[in-house]
């Protein structure tokens, strides 16, 4: 399986350059990125110093696309995808906040091969929110509930993927699926003019919705893999906060994705959780 991993970036290099760094750690040797326009002149000459900055430190081939035009996050994942599936049969996707720690990429490439046929199985997510799931005798974790920072998907699934949230929210409607049923963050998020018209610059709800609207799955590791740093204020979407902050008590390890653990309450766990907090991550529209 051609496998590729995929970075977005836009204009914090720090922040970047800690991600390559993780992704070296890894043992990843090359990565595809792009990285959005900026109508700014100021943001284009930090794109710039940027680029030379990734040329010079990394230790890593950074195959970098950079869009002549502002397209946006929720383009620019689209593009993005698009672009590395017309080769590639998966792709890991990492936005520049998502360092990677150790073993994170092979959870990924592992998963990504066992769970292949897995017909359940929509997408995996290197992340796990700081909540005492209950986690049985078996790991990975099944969720319903899809995480951005860090994940994982075949080209298959991602043919599913629909751009228009009216239209995936009409789809959960007629298959008997109550917006209530939902946390209320994304009920809020499925109600709001902006969002179900395309104004807000988000790609993720729709997603989320996909794997609710198809009974599908995401596999998630029982410690997070993934240190979302970027809720220092530096992201466009996301305001500060020490909500979804993890402990690095993930060790090296392979998974059994043959014995994947699901149980409802841990629905319910991180329903509630994301109801409290689950707006942060989001524009207020």
């Amino acid at each position: 399986m051609n496998v590729e991993v995929v970075l977005l970036l836009y204009n914090r290099p720090d922040h970047a350059l800690a991600v390559l760094d993780s992704l070296v750690q890894n043992g990843v040797q090359r990565v595809r990125a792009f990285m959005d326009h900026s109508d700014d002149p100021a943001v284009r000459r930090g794109q710039d110093r940027h680029v030379l900055e990734l040329e010079r430190r990394t230790k890593i081939s950074v195959d970098l696309h950079r869009h002549p035009q502002r397209l946006g996050l929720a383009q620019s994942m689209r593009f993005a995808l698009q672009a590395t599936f017309e080769k590639a049969d998966a792709a890991i996707v990492l936005e520049d906040d998502c360092v990677v720690r150790p073993g994170g990429i092979q959870f990924f490439l592992d998963g990504l091969s066992s769970l292949e046929h897995d017909r359940r199985v929509r997408s995996l997510c290197g992340y796990l929110h700081p909540i005492p799931f209950i986690r049985g005798d078996a790991e990975p974790l099944l969720l319903r509930r899809f995480c951005t920072w860090g994940w994982a998907t075949w080209k298959d699934r991602w043919r599913d993927y629909d751009p228009n949230l009216e239209r995936v929210v009409g789809r959960l409607v007629r298959k008997n699926l109550k917006l209530s049923d939902l946390s209320s963050d994304l009920v809020t998020l499925c109600t709001s003019p902006a969002y179900l018209e395309g104004s807000v610059d988000i790609w993720s709800v729709n997603w989320i919705l996909e794997h609710y609207v198809t009974g599908t799955f995401c596999v998630y590791p029982c410690d997070s893999l993934i240190d979302n740093i970027g809720f220092d204020g530096s992201g466009r979407n996301c305001e500060p906060t020490s909500e979804f902050a993890t402990l690095d008590r993930a060790l090296q390890r392979s998974w059994n994705f043959r014995q994947l653990f699901h149980c409802v309450e841990n629905e319910d766990l991180i329903d509630s959780f994301m109801s409290q907090h689950g707006l942060k991550t989001y524009p207020k529209k």
